[in-house]
């Protein structure tokens, strides 16, 4: 298959809330600034939960015609663009291996949390920077189809104690039973579980080339940095990432909205 181009390649997104404006004021300033063509599948519908991406989603891309062959899906709250869509799939093509690409964390975004035998799962196929977060991902629409619908299985699986491996190894998490229906409406925790599955189609970006997901309260630089001689700058925490997610943008939007203006949404940063 040839690579990703701006005309076989869509950017898609679901804001399914009822204040949908607000909720997507931050998406839509920085794919406008940028140029990005962000398509809203679904806007301001009923919000199910986050489980609901999955089918909706799906949906969609089973009806996209077939000269559209990669796809990125980004969260419409809480992540921003901080390139142009050309960088964004030059980067794509350089690191894109098959299988569907999700954004990296540490153990701290682990979906249930304490759960130490699924962190140890997860480390040993992905690293410590495994973690999949899932508020961005992208790959070929074959692939992210396929993946939809592993995932709306595996659900099917838990729920019916279905002939699965992954069913059976959750099933003796005692954390996990306890709050089995609040785990199975999220999308993220299935997408955790499943990609304990070294088989599975769940690719990490753990080295933020495409895709940096960040927690706490202060904003990272926008763009690599040199070591200075005392080698005491380093490196900025969102490495080449061009497209950022951070829970925090939702719970305090005066904040974040100044920093999208004069960090991100800056004539400097068009280029």
């Amino acid at each position: 298959m040839d690579g990703a181009t701006l005309d076989n390649t869509i950017f898609i997104t679901i804001c399914d809330y009822p204040n949908a404006d607000e909720v997507s004021a931050s998406i839509k300033r920085t794919a406008e600034h940028f140029g990005v063509p962000l398509t809203f599948i679904s806007y301001g519908g009923t919000f199910g939960g986050m489980i609901d991406k999955l089918p909706k989603t799906l949906a969609y891309l089973k009806s996209v015609p077939n000269t559209i062959k990669y796809v990125f899906f980004v969260d419409c709250r809480d992540v921003v663009f901080v390139n142009t869509p050309q960088n964004i799939l030059d980067e794509f093509n350089l690191c894109y291996n098959g299988g569907v690409l999700f954004a990296g964390a540490n153990r701290h975004n682990l979906y249930p949390y304490r759960e130490i035998e699924l962190e140890r799962r997860i480390e040993a196929v992905h690293g410590i920077q495994g973690f999949a977060n899932s508020g961005t991902y992208a790959g070929s629409v074959a692939e992210v189809i396929a993946l939809l619908e592993r995932l709306l299985e595996l659900r099917e699986a838990f729920y019916n104690d279905g002939d699965d491996p992954i069913v059976r190894i959750f099933k003796q998490m005692s954390g996990f039973v306890a709050e089995m229906e609040r785990y199975l409406s999220s999308d993220q925790f299935l997408i955790q579980a499943l990609s304990i599955d070294c088989n599975s189609a769940v690719r990490i970006d753990a080295h933020k080339r495409l895709f940096a997901f960040f927690g706490g309260k202060v904003f990272p630089p926008l763009h690599p940095r040199r070591y200075n001689r005392e080698g005491t700058e380093g490196f900025s925490p969102i490495g080449l990432a061009k497209i950022l997610h951070s829970h925090n943008m939702s719970q305090d939007r005066n904040t974040w909205n100044n920093w999208i203006a004069n960090a991100i949404c800056h004539e400097r940063h068009k280029n």
